[in-house]
């Protein structure tokens, strides 16, 4: 079983959707490198997501991969 804390910030999806024009390179930059370490650490564990998509890249304090349910 694997539990993940809460996302209060939602997933990237309505996040884009709400505010794509506000951000800044720097900021798109940054969200790509959170999510990049997020598949980097579930690779380096050899599992492979099967189910990823900007609805399970979730805001929490950090940027995260969750739904890992097919993985």
């Amino acid at each position: 079983m694997l539990i993940l804390n809460y996302a209060e910030g939602g997933n990237l999806h309505d996040y884009l959707q709400k505010n794509f024009i506000n951000l800044t390179w720097n900021d798109k930059l940054f969200i790509l490198q959170e999510i990049s370490l997020g598949l980097k650490s579930i690779h380096s564990k050899n599992f492979i997501h099967r189910d990823f998509h900007s609805g399970n890249v979730l805001l929490s304090e950090y940027w995260k991969v969750g739904d890992l349910g097919l993985s």
